[in-house]
């Protein structure tokens, strides 16, 4: 049911548990709720493969707050910015952000993924440093 289209397909037929879960969170009517994800006005980020803490994000909903966090091939510590995150949450952030670059960023975004909270990334920044790799492994001596 966490499929972007089948939530709105959902909501157009009633107002399905997931959005009448955080509706009740946002003070809102359910059935205002649902018509307003419908019409593309709320959002709920949501992974059919990873649950994790539901929440509205749009018109009529409170501000949320979304931190950024990530490593760079300048400062790698994968620790630090799990912590970072973690403390983010303690404190009442609603979303998280990883805009890693740097270190291994597959263990990073999975021990990110581990946590609670919806998580936002940017693939094409995995890009980067694997184009680099293959231009260092490809790279010809100068003639």
């Amino acid at each position: 049911m966490f499929l972007m289209h089948t939530l709105i397909s959902a909501c157009l037929r009633g107002v399905p548990p997931e959005v009448e879960a955080v509706a009740r969170e946002e003070g809102l009517a359910p059935h205002h709720a649902a018509r307003a994800v419908a019409r593309g006005r709320i959002v709920i980020p949501a992974n059919p493969v990873r649950p994790h803490r539901l929440c509205a994000i749009g018109e009529g909903c409170r501000v949320r707050v979304n931190v950024n966090i990530g490593t760079s091939g300048v400062r790698c510590d994968e620790d630090l910015e799990v912590e970072k995150a973690k403390a983010a949450l303690r404190e009442g952030a609603d979303a998280l952000m990883d805009l890693s670059t740097g270190g291994d960023l597959a263990r990073i975004r999975r021990r990110i993924l581990a946590l609670d909270a919806p998580v936002g990334t940017v693939p094409v920044y995995e890009g980067g440093p694997a184009s680099r790799e293959r231009g260092r492994r490809r790279r010809r001596p100068a003639l």
